[in-house]
C-alpha cells in the first residue's frame, strides 16, 4: 500500500487595513484529501480553514490561480490581480521572472520563489495574507516553447540569436525538460524541437497457435516527427522521423488479443539534436 505524507506549510499574518485578521492560510503538499480539483500535475492548493481552497499552478509564463471550494462572497488577491465568485480564475504575469530562469531550475525541477503574495478575504471570517511558496516550473517552461511549433516567441531581455544554440526538446506527451546547449537561462534558449505523434499504424504482426487454430495480434503504434524550430522567429531549422518499432513478438497471446504497443526510441532522436547544434 502506496502511503502519502501530506506537508503542510503554516503562515499567520495580522490584517491590514484595518480589517480583520482571518485563519491561518495553509499550502499542504497535495490538495487531494480535501475535495478540491487539482489544476493539473503541479498544482498546489491554499487552504483557508475548512471552508476555502484555491488552486495555484505555474502555466507557460503565468501563474493561475483559482478559487475553488468557498463561502460565497470570498475574494483573492494575487500581485496585481484581484478574483472572485464573478472571475474564480486570475493570471499572474511571469514572464521576466520566467525568461531569467536559470536552466538547472527549469531541468532539475528547482522550486522557485516567485514573490508573490496571496492575500484571501472570507465574509464575516477575516482577512488572511501569506507568501506564495516555491514552485517547480519546469513542466510550465517546457509547455510555454512548445508554441515555438505555433508562432513567434519573444521572451523578456531577448537579444540576437547566439553564435552557439541551445535546443529545448519538448517530447511528445512529456514534461521533462531536455535541454542541450550552453544557455545559462530560458532567455538563452534559441531553439526549440517539437515531436509530434502521427496517426496509428500497425508496424507489424505477431502470429501464434491454439487449440481452435491460428490467430495474429498486430502491433500498432505511432511515427514520431520531430521540427527544430528557431524561437524567436518560427523558422524551421530541420526535421526528422523516427518511425515506431516492434521488438521481439511476445511468447504468448490470448485470441483475444487486441493489439500491443510498437515502441518508440528518443535516443537516436537526441543524438540527431545534439550534432545540429554543433554543426551549426
Amino acid at each position: 500500500m502506496r502511503t502519502s505524507i501530506a506537508l503542510f506549510v503554516v503562515v499567520t499574518a495580522p490584517a491590514c487595513n484595518g480589517k480583520r485578521a482571518g485563519e491561518p492560510i495553509t499550502f499542504p503538499d497535495d490538495c487531494g484529501s480535501m475535495g478540491f480539483q487539482r489544476i493539473g500535475g503541479v498544482s498546489r492548493c491554499a487552504q483557508v480553514g475548512e471552508h476555502t481552497q484555491l488552486g495555484l499552478k505555474p502555466a507557460d509564463d503565468e501563474m493561475l490561480v483559482t478559487l475553488g471550494n468557498h463561502i460565497v462572497g470570498t475574494s483573492f488577491t494575487v500581485g496585481d490581480q484581484t478574483g472572485n465568485d464573478d472571475t474564480p480564475l486570475v493570471r499572474v504575469k511571469l514572464g521576466e521572472q520566467v525568461a531569467r530562469l536559470t536552466i538547472a531550475q527549469v531541468k532539475d525541477e528547482q522550486p522557485v520563489d516567485f514573490h508573490l503574495t496571496l492575500t484571501v478575504d472570507v465574509p464575516r471570517r477575516g482577512e488572511s495574507t501569506a507568501p506564495v511558496p516555491p514552485m517547480k516550473v519546469g513542466r510550465a517552461v517546457v509547455d510555454m516553447m512548445r508554441a515555438a511549433a505555433e508562432r513567434p516567441l519573444k521572451l523578456p531581455g531577448d537579444t540576437d540569436a547566439p553564435a552557439k544554440h541551445t535546443v529545448l526538446f519538448a517530447a511528445d506527451n512529456a514534461w521533462e525538460a531536455e535541454i542541450d546547449g550552453p544557455a545559462k537561462t530560458v532567455a538563452d534558449i534559441d531553439w526549440v524541437a517539437v515531436a509530434k505523434r502521427g496517426d496509428e499504424k500497425t508496424v507489424t504482426s505477431c502470429t501464434y497457435t491454439s487449440d481452435r487454430g491460428g490467430f495474429t495480434v498486430p502491433v500498432k503504434g505511432f511515427d514520431t516527427t520531430v521540427v527544430i524550430y528557431e524561437r524567436r522567429t518560427h523558422k524551421v531549422i530541420d526535421k526528422m522521423e523516427a518511425p515506431a518499432y516492434a521488438e521481439e513478438c511476445p511468447s504468448s497471446a490470448t485470441s483475444g488479443q487486441y493489439s500491443f504497443d510498437a515502441k518508440n526510441d528518443y535516443k537516436p532522436i537526441k543524438a540527431w539534436l545534439a550534432t545540429r547544434i554543433t554543426a551549426s
